[in-house]
């Protein structure tokens, strides 16, 4: 169940990600949706991901309110405990993710903003994996919109796999790293 942690207990389960070894990822959105694939540069999510290791362990990252309205929420089991009207798909042999599966999550980076309520308490933007191979999976609570671009603080996930691809969705640069 989503639930509102201390900025320690965030960061813990957060670095509980390193040491994964990636054997299947899913993809949750609405019923009826335009696809997560519809652009070339990221993957657009309505709700959020799964990322399924070898031993058992399952994580699901979900735009959330852990700290603010909207953020990126990572929790210790499936998503599809959270979701009642969402569809998956299984995208590990699909999207960019076929090249990544088998692979194992060395760093993890969380990307602290300063929040827009009246306390400016920070909250997390984005969530980025670092892979044995080096490269770097960005999920942010981003969306973008055609007629206005990108949106932060969205009720949406996207999700980059390249830093090129992630800074010019002006992604910030990580404030706290976790590394194995």
């Amino acid at each position: 169940m989503l639930q509102a942690l201390t900025l320690a207990e965030y960061e813990a389960q957060v670095a509980r990600l390193i040491g994964l070894r990636l054997q299947a990822v899913r993809y949750y959105e609405l019923p009826g949706e335009p696809g997560w694939n519809a652009h070339l540069n990221f993957d657009s999510l309505d709700y959020g991901l799964d990322l399924q290791g070898e031993d058992g362990r399952c994580f699901g990252l979900i735009w959330g309110q852990t700290f603010a309205q909207y953020d990126v929420a990572v929790l210790s089991h499936a998503l599809l405990q959270e979701l009642s009207s969402a569809t998956f798909t299984d995208v590990s042999l699909e999207s960019r993710w076929a090249d990544v599966t088998g692979q194992v999550i060395t760093t993890v980076m969380v990307s602290w903003q300063s929040g827009f309520e009246p306390d400016g308490a920070p909250y997390p933007e984005a969530v980025t994996l670092q892979l044995t191979s080096g490269q770097r999976i960005h999920v942010a609570a981003l969306e973008f919109r055609d007629e206005t671009g990108w949106i932060g603080m969205a009720d949406h996930l996207s999700v980059f796999f390249d830093d090129r691809a992630a800074a010019a969705a002006g992604r910030p640069v990580a404030s706290a790293t976790f590394a194995s």
